[in-house]
C-alpha cells in the first residue's frame, strides 16, 4: 500500500516538533538532533521534518512504497508523465537506507518514489550526506526559493486532504463496473494482505492441489516466443499457508460473497469463465476459435468496436503470443506452488466448476492484467478503464468460489513484472510497434 510521504524544512526541530506532536496526537517513529518524522496511519502518511537548509518550508513530496514491485510500478507511472525522470537507485538518506527515483512536476514540485527496506546511523551518504536542498540543485527541481513555496504549500494542502478523507488505496467498489454492488467498499486485498500469513497446523498447510487433477501439463512445455527467462525470474510471493490468518478470513471472505450471489451476478460470471485464451486453440476451422480469438479483446472493449481481431489483425497475432508467453509463465507457477483451491479447504464453498489446474496465481487474473497493462502502454488515458475491466475478471473468479483474493492479487503482481520485462525484449518491440501503429490508425479512422 502506497504511503503519501511529505518533507518540511524548519528552523527549529525542538519547537516543531512539539507543535507536531500536538497537530498528530502522537510522538515521532524517529528522532535525531537534525530530522524527525511521523509514520502516521490516519492519515497514511510518513511526515518527515529536518534543520540545516537555508529556506524554510516545504522540501519535496512523495510516495513511499512497501515493495519493489509498487516502486517498478510507480516508476512506470512516472516515465509517462512529462517531466525527467532521476534514477538514484540504492541510497542513503534520511537515517534509512532506500531505493528512489525523482521527477519535477509542472509547478516545479520535486517528488520522489522511495522503497525502504533498512536504517541507517547517518543522514545520508555520497550526495545525500548533504542536506536535501543542495542535492536537489545537481538536476532540474525545486530552487528553494519562496515564489515556489506558496505553490507548493497548496499543493500539500490539497493532498492532504484528500488522504484524510479518501486515501491512496481505491476501494474495491470503485474499481468495480460489473459487480458493484456487491465489491467491497474497501480494498479488500489490501486489507487481507495485513494479515499473518504463516500457519499453525502442519498436516493442513502441506495440503496442496491433487496432482492426479492437474489437467493442463501441456501448457507447461509452451513453446514462448518473446521471453525466455526462467520461472524463477517472478518475484511471486508464497502463499499464506492453509491454517493462517490470512487464508481463514480469505475463505470467510468467499462465503459471503456467495451468499450475496443472484442469478444475474452468477449469469456474468458464468460469461466471464469463458472469456479466457487457449494457445492451443489457433486453428480457425476450431469450433471454439472464434470464442478464444475474442477473449483477446475483452479488456479493451472500452476503444470501441472498431476494437475486434477481424479489424486488427496485427493486434491479435501479436496477443495471442503475448498470452501464449503469459500462460508458459503463470501456468508453471501455478505448478511450482500447487496451491489448493478453497473449495479444498472448506465444505462451505459452492463452487459452480472446479478448474483443473491449482490456483495460484489466478490465470484470468493473470492475463487480463497482462493486457490491461500492455495496452495502457498505447493508450494510457484509458488506463482505468482497462484496470477495472481485469479487476472485474480476477473478482468474478471469486464470486464462484475458486480463487482467493490472494490468487488475483499474485496475478496482477505477476502482470506487471511480465509486461515490464517483454517491453525490454527486442524480439517484442518490432512486434509492439506494429500493433501501436495499427491501434493508433483504427483509433484515429473511428474518430476516437
Amino acid at each position: 500500500m502506497k504511503r503519501f510521504h511529505v518533507h518540511v524544512r524548519v528552523k527549529n526541530l525542538d519547537e516543531s516538533i512539539e507543535f507536531y506532536n500536538a497537530l498528530f496526537n502522537t510522538q515521532p517513529t524517529v528522532q535525531k538532533a537534525d530530522y524527525a518524522k511521523w509514520m502516521l496511519e490516519d492519515p497514511r502518511i510518513n511526515y518527515a521534518i529536518s534543520t540545516g537548509h537555508s529556506e524554510n518550508g516545504i522540501e519535496h513530496l512523495g510516495l513511499q512504497l512497501e515493495s519493489e514491485t509498487e516502486l517498478h510500478e510507480v516508476f512506470a507511472n512516472m516515465q509517462k508523465a512529462k517531466g525527467t525522470v532521476r534514477e538514484e537507485g540504492e541510497c542513503t538518506c534520511c537515517y534509512s537506507k532506500s531505493q528512489k527515483s525523482w521527477i519535477t512536476d509542472p509547478q516545479g514540485v520535486d517528488w520522489e518514489a522511495f522503497y525502504t527496506h533498512g536504517t541507517a546511523t547517518v543522514y545520508g551518504e555520497g550526495t545525500n550526506a548533504k542536506p536535501a536542498p543542495e542535492v536537489m540543485e545537481k538536476w532540474t527541481g525545486n530552487d528553494g526559493k519562496n515564489a515556489v513555496l506558496g505553490k507548493t504549500m497548496m499543493v500539500i494542502l490539497i493532498l492532504f486532504f484528500q488522504i484524510i478523507n479518501f486515501g491512496f488505496a481505491q476501494s474495491s467498489q470503485v474499481l468495480s463496473r460489473e459487480f458493484k454492488s456487491i465489491s467491497p467498499t474497501e480494498d479488500h486485498y489490501e486489507r487481507l494482505a495485513k494479515l499473518p500469513t504463516s500457519g499453525d497446523n502442519v498436516a493442513l498447510d502441506s495440503l496442496r492441489f491433487p496432482i492426479e487433477d492437474f489437467r493442463r501439463s501441456a501448457y507447461l512445455k509452451l513453446r514462448t516466443v518473446y521471453l525466455d527467462v526462467p520461472t524463477s525470474f517472478f518475484k511471486i510471493q508464497p502463499f499464506p499457508a492453509n491454517s493462517s490468518n490470512q487464508t481463514k478470513a480469505e475463505i470467510a471472505f468467499l462465503i459471503d460473497l456467495q451468499a450475496k450471489r443472484s442469478a444475474e451476478l452468477m449469469a456474468k460470471t458464468d460469461e466471464m469463465a469463458n472469456i479466457y485464451y487457449d494457445p492451443f486453440t489457433n486453428n480457425p476451422a476450431n469450433e471454439d476459435y472464434e470464442r478464444n480469438i475474442r477473449s483477446l479483446f475483452h479488456i479493451g472493449k472500452d476503444l470501441g468496436n472498431w476494437y475486434t481481431p477481424d479489424k486488427l489483425p496485427e493486434t491479435a497475432r501479436v496477443l495471442q503470443n503475448v498470452i501464449q508467453d503469459a500462460t508458459y509463465y503463470f501456468f508453471n507457477l501455478k505448478a511450482d506452488f500447487a496451491r489448493p483451491r478453497p473449495y479444498h479447504l472448506s465444505k462451505d464453498i459452492k463452487n459452480p466448476e472446479a478448474p483443473g489446474h491449482s490456483a495460484y496465481p489466478s490465470g484470468h487474473s493473470s492475463a487480463s492484467y497482462v493486457n490491461a497493462y500492455l495496452l495502457a502502454e498505447i493508450f494510457p488515458e484509458l488506463n482505468d478503464k482497462f484496470l477495472s475491466n481485469a479487476y472485474d475478471m480476477a473478482f468474478s473468479r471469486e464470486i464462484r468460489g475458486v480463487h482467493y483474493p490472494s490468487d488475483s492479487r499474485a496475478g496482477k503482481v505477476f502482470a506487471f513484472q511480465f509486461v515490464q520485462q517483454i517491453l525490454k525484449e527486442k524480439s517484442f518491440k518490432s512486434d509492439f510497434e506494429k500493433i501501436k501503429s495499427e491501434l493508433k490508425a483504427a483509433s484515429i479512422q473511428n474518430g476516437n
